[in-house]
């Protein structure tokens, strides 16, 4: 069994899925470039110290569990989001732009979170945004019926 070692110096494919995580998490951001130098040393160190790791800036077997565990729990939870989003945009979304639109944002934020290509605390802005625009909805589809 091979155990991955990232520290300085480290480059390719494994770095970049270490950047992109921790991009993900909101603790580096610039280019990902694959390339292990002292903006991602200073990230995985941020990282270790949130989680109660060793803090030493290099990501070994314990550490990237944790980024693995770490992610695919905010994954799941942006999902959960995206999914209350939409039960909540459909039963309106036929009689009401604004909820129409709200269905399209939750649709793009699915995708977004499944391509990895926004963070957590995007999705977070864009679920509580499109809820807001369904409840505006849900109020003028009341008023119209009353």
């Amino acid at each position: 069994m091979v155990k991955v070692m990232l520290a300085r110096g480290s480059s390719g494919l494994q770095v970049e899925v270490l950047q992109k995580a921790l991009a993900y998490f909101g603790i580096i951001s610039g280019p990902i470039d694959g390339l292990f130098g002292p903006k991602t040393e200073a990230a995985v160190k941020q990282f270790q110290k949130a989680q109660n790791l060793e803090v030493d800036g290099i990501a070994g077997p314990k550490t990237l569990a944790v980024v693995d565990a770490r992610k695919k729990g905010l994954d799941e939870a942006a999902g959960k989001r995206v999914a209350a989003v939409r039960r909540l945009v459909e039963p309106v979304a036929p009689k009401a732009a604004a909820a129409k639109t709200a269905t399209a944002k939750a649709t793009a934020l699915k995708s977004a979170l499944a391509k990895k290509t926004t963070s957590p605390k995007k999705a977070e802005s864009t679920v509580a945004g499109a809820a807001k625009a369904i409840v505006e909805a849900a109020k003028k589809v009341a008023d119209k019926k009353n």
